[in-house]
């Protein structure tokens, strides 16, 4: 095991290298880190502080995790960058500003490098939010908010269609 600070990106850089040194390939990188933040869920009730900390382990250390991870996947024309979001970012109102912020950003840092992954069309590189594909099969996500009988929304694909089955797309190919 491997103990970073996903907020230190000398921290992540290393870890991706020691992954590299050790395997001599990264076929994963799972992004998981969260905090939730101070509770309060008013406007008033939330600090800059917090907003700031709450954004550099969600939103900040998910990038830095999937920049280090790129780094070694693009060359290697293959991988797989996974990220936890959080019904947060689809139902206004269930947690702090900051947490339900930072989670909205890791759903736009995925969807805008897949877009970006269409433009540039370079590797079988995959980014996901969330589906996994091991061995190509297809995992099922949960899609119903606890008992409420709301169902989450699909994500769409990069050319605005429904993927059906969660969102997830190629980095670069």
């Amino acid at each position: 095991m491997i103990h970073c600070d996903v907020t230190k990106e000398t921290d992540m850089e290393n870890l991706v290298d020691k992954a590299i040194e050790k395997y001599g390939k990264l076929d994963i990188m799972y992004s998981n880190a969260g905090i939730l933040g101070e509770l309060g869920r008013s406007i008033l009730d939330g600090s800059f502080k917090d907003l700031k900390r709450v954004f550099n382990v969600n939103a900040f250390g998910g990038f830095l995790a999937a920049k280090h991870a790129a780094r070694v996947m693009v060359p290697a024309k293959k991988g797989c960058i996974l990220f936890t979001s959080s019904v947060a970012s689809i139902i206004a109102g269930e947690m702090s500003n900051a947490y339900t912020m930072s989670k909205h950003t890791v759903v736009g840092l995925t969807k805008n490098v897949c877009r970006i992954r269409t433009l540039w069309n370079q590797s079988e590189l995959h980014f996901s939010l969330c589906d996994c594909h091991p061995n190509g099969e297809r995992w099922n996500r949960c899609n119903q908010v606890g008992g409420s009988g709301l169902r989450i929304g699909e994500l769409e694909r990069n050319d605005g269609e429904d993927r059906g089955r969660g969102g997830g797309g190629r980095l670069f190919g």
